[in-house]
This record gives C-alpha cells, structure tokens and sequence, in this order.
C-alpha cells in the first residue's frame, strides 16, 4: 500500500539537504518513515549512531541518548536560518559521534 500523506516544502527541501550534507561526511540516514496522525511527520536515524531526526512541517529535532535538539519556528529568522541550523548541528553531531565501519 502506498502512503499517501503529503509533505510541505520545508520538509522535502529540508530532508534532501539534510541527506546531501550527510553524505559529503560520509553518513546516510536510515529507517526513514512517515509518522503522525495530525501532523505528517519524517523520521529517521542518523546512520552509526542511536540519534534520529524528526522533520515536521516547519520544525526539526535531532535526539538521541546524549543529544536533545529542537528547531522551532520562534528561534529562528525565517525557516531557511531553521532548517540551515538543523542540517549544520545534525551533521556536527554525525562527524562526532558516528561510527563508520
């Protein structure tokens, strides 16, 4: 069965740039899903560590056992400054803690 929910173009913008400065580290994302009954979400973990990214329809998280991050609206300048601070500190936090084989 396909899903059929829809994402904003925060969301799909901010995952693709998400996957695209991952991978310039040599990190994926995996187990990527749709979630939420009210609000479609994306979920993910960041590959080689136990952190998973949450992209709503304007905000972000990143948690994890030694990561608590939220991305929200009032924070921010504008969606773009949001979703540039998500991508940089998740990829921070990628280059820190994930482990390659």
């Amino acid at each position: 069965m396909t899903d059929t929910r829809r994402l904003s173009g925060f969301q799909e913008q901010t995952e693709a740039a998400l996957i695209s400065a991952l991978a310039a580290v040599g990190v994926g994302l995996a187990a990527r899903r749709l979630e939420g009954a009210r609000e479609t979400f994306i979920r993910a973990k960041v590959r080689g560590t136990d952190a998973e990214v949450f992209i709503y329809e304007d905000e972000a998280g990143l948690l994890g056992s030694n990561v608590d991050k939220r991305f929200e609206v009032p924070d921010y300048r504008d969606s773009a400054a949001l979703a540039n601070d998500f991508i940089q500190q998740t990829v921070d936090y990628a280059k820190r803690y994930a482990r390659l084989s």
